[in-house]
Parts: structure tokens; C-alpha cells; sequence
């Protein structure tokens, strides 16, 4: 590897060192700056034979020591006068490093984020999976794994926020309530403690002839993986997608200049993630959804309430997060899940 550290001389410097590098290089790969000559120091005062949990947070902290001289270079950088900095090789080295640094831990945040998406696509992966009470996981751990549950886009970090794996597009959004009555819907007044999973109001485009504050809603519903009871005297997940956005549209918005606008005319968009059992099946069939070319969905779009629905599998919600990662794994030789 580019850049990896001189082999040490001492046995067991030797084999703390492989250790290091194989944890660096297989399973956390925001750390692969640490690898450098320069830091091989620092390395060496990692304990042997530590457990992974442990063997990151060593690491974890080297890191943070490097990316706080690196600010402290910056600051050293900025605080030479100009006149006395130009044409001075001691700047020019400064410079230098500081901006092969900048360029090493630009790519150490972007794999730490990339690890990140690939922990999650673990853990989906195993809700997916029957437990070990011999029962498939609820819907609600599905949702957090998404969005945490009860809060909305403005109490939520964004790197807690794992649309992507849904859709990269709702990531650009005004507003996502999960898990909340409508009632509380800040876009728009709505009378109603109907609970939609997720509803996501779409930012407008840049330049969209329009002035409302949004330029489409999502609602997303989440069901529990393998259930097949969907007893026909209760409502089913189509009638369900569709009364929410009957109720959202008889609410009221206001646009930026604070006039009261048509809500009935903004697109609607819901997503049903669920398991293709039989009965999933026959209600999207009975409601006369189109099956897409890989068996893996239902589309249709609803006339009368302006609403295009998609029934998902949770293998193929699965499968297609891997495949938009897969080069962000393999650039950064992440093994895949």
C-alpha cells in the first residue's frame, strides 16, 4: 500500500503492526492516513492484542490529535503576514503539507460517512432476517434504522438521517416529519393525528416557476418484513397511503408571500416498503398496479388524488442500496456486505 508504514524490526512490533494495518485496510478505512511514515510513532503506542471496539477508539484518538495540528497548522498558515510569507520556503512548506493533509483527511471523513452507510445496510440486512425469538423484526426498527422515530429533519442530525437508502433525492428536502401526528406538520395545518410513518416535503428547485415552499410530498410507510395478514374487512396499505393523502391535501399552506395556496395541485409520492407475500400481492393487483420488470414492485399512478405509488420489496430496497454504494466500497476497499 501507498504511503504504509516502514514493517517495524521486533517481532512483536512486527505483529502489532500487521494488526493495525489489517484493521485499518479491511474494516475502517477512515483511518488510513494513520498509516503514513510520519505517524508510525503514534501507532506504536497502541497496546497488542486489543478487541476491535477497543483497537478503534486508539485509533480514533490518533485521529483526532491529527486533525487538531492540522487545524493548528492552518492557524499558523493564516496568522503569517503576507508580505513576509511570499517567496518564503518555510511557508511554501508549510503550505505544502498542510495541503496534503487537507486532502487526506477530506478522504478520511468521506470513507468514515462510507463505512457508515455500510453499517447500515448491515444492520437492514439483519432486520430483514428471522431473529433469534424465531419472530421477523417490527416495522419500528426498520424506521429508525431510516429516521429516528418521533422527531422531525429539524431535531435530527443529518448524518442520522439514512434516506439514502430509500431514495438519495429525499435527503433535499424542506421538511420530513416521522412517526408524528399531522397535527404537528409544520408546512401545513392539518387537524388530524393520522401518524404517516415518514412525510417528506421536497425543497422547490432553484428555478422552479413557483412560490410554494415545497415542490412535492412523500409519504413513506413502513411494514413488517414477511407479514402476510392483511384482513380484507381492515384497511390495507394502499387504502392507507391514500387516506393520508386525502387528509394532507385538505390542509392549508401558505406560499412565500404568505397567500394561501392550492395543495390539491402539489404532487404526491408514497412509497410502501414491505415484504412481497401473497397478500401484498393481490392488493396491489386488485388495485390495479403495474408489476415492474424485475417482480420485485408495483407501481401505479392515482388519478384522482394526484398520488404515485410505489410498492417496494425490502430486497429490492436492499439490494438497489448496494448497488448505488458498491463503487464507494470498492474505491475505498471496503469489503461489501
Amino acid at each position: 500500500m501507498r504511503g504504509a508504514l516502514p514493517p517495524p524490526t521486533r517481532a512483536e512490533d512486527l505483529e502489532r503492526y500487521h494488526a493495525v494495518e489489517t484493521y485499518i485496510t479491511q474494516h475502517a478505512p477512515q483511518y488510513r492516513i494513520q498509516l503514513r511514515p510520519q505517524y508510525r510513532e503514534r501507532l506504536s503506542t497502541i497496546p497488542a492484542d486489543l478487541a476491535k471496539e477497543q483497537l478503534d477508539i486508539e485509533l480514533f484518538k490518533i485521529q483526532k490529535d491529527i486533525e487538531l495540528e492540522h487545524r493548528q497548522r492552518a492557524a499558523s498558515i493564516q496568522s503569517m503576514p503576507l508580505d513576509s510569507a511570499t517567496g518564503s520556503s518555510e511557508y511554501a512548506a508549510l503550505y505544502r503539507q498542510y495541503l496534503d493533509e487537507e486532502n487526506e483527511l477530506g478522504k478520511a471523513a468521506l470513507a468514515r460517512y462510507v463505512v457508515h452507510r455500510r453499517t447500515i445496510l448491515e444492520m437492514l440486512e439483519g432486520a430483514l432476517k428471522i431473529q433469534d425469538s424465531g419472530a421477523y423484526a417490527r416495522e419500528d426498527l426498520i424506521h429508525g434504522l431510516i429516521f429516528p422515530m418521533r422527531t422531525t429533519s429539524d431535531e435530527v442530525d443529518f448524518t442520522r438521517q439514512n434516506l439514502w437508502v430509500v431514495d438519495e433525492r429525499l435527503a433535499y428536502h424542506t421538511h420530513l416529519a416521522s412517526d408524528l401526528p399531522m397535527s404537528r406538520l409544520t408546512p401545513i395545518a392539518v387537524a388530524d393525528r393520522d401518524e404517516p410513518d415518514l412525510v417528506v416535503f421536497n425543497t422547490p428547485r432553484a428555478f422552479a416557476d413557483t412560490k410554494s415552499p415545497y415542490q412535492s410530498v412523500v409519504i413513506v410507510e413502513f411494514k413488517r418484513p414477511e407479514r402476510n395478514e392483511y384482513p380484507a374487512r381492515e384497511e390495507n396499505p394502499v387504502e392507507q397511503v391514500l387516506r393520508y393523502v386525502r387528509k394532507i391535501k385538505e390542509g392549508q399552506a401558505k406560499d412565500r408571500d404568505l397567500k394561501t395556496i392550492n395543495v390539491g395541485a402539489i404532487p404526491f409520492y408514497a412509497y410502501i416498503l414491505c415484504s412481497l407475500t401473497p397478500r401484498m400481492r393481490a392488493i396491489a393487483e386488485d388495485h390495479d398496479f403495474v408489476r415492474t420488470p424485475d417482480n420485485e414492485g408495483y407501481f401505479k399512478y392515482h388519478q384522482s388524488q394526484g398520488c404515485y405509488i410505489e410498492i417496494v420489496s425490502y430486497d429490492k430496497v436492499l439490494n438497489d442500496a448496494k448497488k448505488r454504494n458498491r463503487a464507494f466500497f470498492e474505491r475505498l476497499q471496503i469489503p461489501a456486505t
